[in-house]
């Protein structure tokens, strides 16, 4: 990004909207951010991106504490980067039980919310046999029925990786077919 607006500085500057500023938050890309906002006025970019990056970055190293801190400050819980992935989807994928705990929990947070590849949360504690978060999201309601892009769905994805223990958190929920 340096680069471009060092090299093509107005056509750089032109083509960033407020779509681009959003894929930066939600991808937790802080540094970026504040390079566009150090761009004379020319680029605005508000402190609520800054607490999104900041949230996805927390969520992704399983800093609880940092988590709730900015819920509190009203930090958007449950957006989409580029690749349609959430906090909860992101905190599921690297078994960071607290925060998934934290956000499965809340009402603004969608526990089904699908990334481009169509996997939910509940996927990765199946793929990687994680009972405890798989439990916790199922609790929070999460629909272990939802099929992704290869035709699976968190059921046979436990399955086809001999995680039967998570089969039976899935099945003992009663959302399996």
């Amino acid at each position: 990004m340096k680069l471009l607006l060092d090299r093509r500085r107005e056509a750089t500057i032109a083509s960033i909207t407020e779509e681009t500023i959003t894929a930066a938050a939600t991808c937790g890309q802080t540094p970026i951010l504040d390079l566009l906002s150090q761009q004379n006025g020319l680029i605005s970019v508000q402190d609520e991106w800054r607490c999104i990056a900041k949230f996805y970055n927390v969520a992704k190293a399983g800093d609880i504490r940092r988590v709730e801190q900015l819920i509190h400050q009203g930090t958007k819980s449950d957006m989409k980067n580029i690749r349609g992935e959430t906090p909860l989807w992101i905190a599921a994928k690297n078994e960071h039980h607290a925060v998934v705990k934290v956000l499965a929990q809340r009402t603004d947070v969608n526990v089904n919310s699908t990334s481009i590849t169509g996997r939910s949360p509940l996927f990765w504690p199946s793929e990687n046999g994680n009972e405890r978060i798989a439990a916790i999201l199922m609790e929070a309601g999460a629909d272990s029925d939802l099929v992704d892009e290869n035709g699976d769905t968190a059921v046979t994805v436990a399955r086809k990786n001999g995680r039967r223990s998570i089969v039976k958190v899935l099945e003992r929920s009663g959302r399996t077919s």
